[in-house]
């Protein structure tokens, strides 16, 4: 029963939140619950003990800032200082990739590319855009001699490291892991290396290294150079 029905049924303060589900205390995981929990104390004229609750149910996972903003229950809290810090915390937990700084490590790969090789020569062009909430930063490839291909990239939070998986239209696949070192993205994958470094002038270098002895010694696969589109 939603809180609002309960003030309409005549319910006094003490009683509308001893109405409250059980579920919030004994769940400390259960955003929802928590979520209405603060709901019922703040009709029934507790701001701190809604603030206390709705910190609690962002935390463990509330990010719906639509309905924070739009639900009339906590129409007693948007005066207070406190709402705009609960509105923000609230939007970060909902988009944790665009205020996760790991996640934007590799942001200086976005744009619209030409891509050279160390003579000049032009060997592609690539188009690199954040997609799904800015959790991936997708790389659309297309060869000056044809061919295209595609890599994922995103940080995995779970295991503290950069995923790459690239795919072409042959049918290739390959997958890397990395992390940021001295501002260079650093991938590993099966007897390859690649490493996206920024240059002067907003541009950007891609190295790829291959090793034939199981990584005792390295040689150059390539070396490309992006420089924004005009």
């Amino acid at each position: 029963m939603r809180a609002t029905a309960l003030v309409a049924a005549g319910l006094s303060a003490a009683a509308l939140v001893a109405a409250c589900p059980a579920r919030a205390a004994s769940e400390p995981t259960d955003p929802v619950g928590r979520y209405n929990l603060a709901c019922k104390r703040a009709l029934a004229g507790d701001r701190d003990g809604a603030f206390a609750m709705l910190d609690k149910a962002i935390a463990v996972g509330f990010g719906a800032v639509e309905t924070l903003e739009k639900d009339p229950d906590l129409n007693s809290l948007r005066g207070d200082a406190r709402w705009s810090g609960v509105v923000s915390r609230a939007r970060a937990k909902a988009n944790p990739c665009k205020t996760l700084p790991e996640a934007r490590q590799l942001d200086f790969w976005v744009g619209e590319w030409d891509v050279r090789d160390p003579q000049g020569h032009v060997v592609g062009r690539s188009s690199i855009q954040l997609i799904l909430n800015d959790c991936v930063v997708l790389e659309n490839w297309t060869g000056a001699l044809g061919g295209t291909g595609k890599s994922m990239n995103f940080w995995d939070a779970g295991k503290h490291r950069w995923q790459q998986t690239w795919v072409d239209d042959r049918g290739g696949v390959q997958q890397y892991t990395g992390q940021l070192v001295d501002g260079s993205l650093k991938y590993v994958g099966e007897g390859r290396r690649l490493t996206f470094s920024p240059l002067a002038g907003g541009r950007v270098r891609q190295l790829s290294e291959v090793t034939p002895d199981g990584g005792k010694s390295w040689t150059i696969g390539y070396d490309f150079t992006y420089s924004r589109r005009k």
